[in-house]
């Protein structure tokens, strides 16, 4: 946030929050090619219900999913496609279709077109500043025509791992303390995530089985992934 526009800094979290292990730097090159600052203005021209497409069209251009050819059959107006990536860099293969880059990219285009009246910044603000986790998890779901682009499991990743962070951290940064206690009282409150490999490992590890269950919140939950890096010395 201190070398780019905050707005920017949001989008590409949201964009690297959408892939797995080895796709989160592809859908970070993506949003570097695909500036929300390029995005916004020409989003913003195409007539409301032709939006997702326009810009679903044009993502999935820069990601060399398809041909411009195909991607000028919905033209977002005063856009480019330079820097366009390889196919070859999604790493495809053995890849669950919930989780294909090409559904997570059609999520991306239906959720950043969702907050275009007001700017994916304001837009989010406004669903975390409710001090309510439900709100933010509702907000990045997207589900359309029976399709789920981005689910529930990821939507609460999303929310914990980058929106709140970062809310919380634009907020310090301006000296709003009282909107950044109330993003850091929503993550506080955030329910569990599921679990993953390190969580499950260090639960095993640490955990006796008569406490019963006290891993109940996303926080805790990063506390075990935390000190796994402490212990493996991949954090200070």
């Amino acid at each position: 946030m201190n070398e780019q526009d905050p707005e920017q800094t949001l989008y590409e979290g949201q964009f690297e929050s959408l892939g797995y292990r080895q796709k989160k730097q592809p859908f970070l090159k993506l949003a570097d090619s695909a500036p929300y600052s390029d995005l916004w203005p020409a989003a913003i021209a195409v007539g409301e219900e032709h939006r997702p497409g326009a810009v679903e069209a044009w993502l999935l251009k820069l990601s060399g999913f398809v041909s411009a050819e195909e991607a000028d059959q919905v033209i977002l107006p005063g856009v480019g496609f330079s820097g366009t990536l390889s196919r070859r860099e999604w790493h495809g293969f053995r890849v669950r279709l919930a989780n294909h880059p090409r559904l997570r990219i059609g999520g991306a285009a239906r959720l950043v077109s969702r907050f275009l009246d007001g700017g994916l910044l304001s837009g989010l603000a406004r669903c975390a500043d409710a001090n309510n986790p439900e709100k933010p998890t509702d907000a990045l779901t997207v589900i359309d025509r029976g399709t789920t682009y981005i689910g529930a499991s990821r939507t609460k990743e999303m929310a914990v791992n980058v929106v709140l962070p970062f809310l919380h951290g634009l907020t310090v940064m301006q000296g709003e303390a009282g909107h950044a206690a109330r993003y850091l009282a929503s993550y506080h409150k955030f329910g569990k995530l599921p679990n993953n490999e390190i969580t499950r490992e260090m639960s095993e590890q640490l955990i006796n089985p008569a406490w019963r269950k006290v891993v109940t919140t996303a926080r805790r939950q990063q506390g075990l992934i935390h000190l796994k890096r402490l212990l493996s010395g991949e954090a200070s």
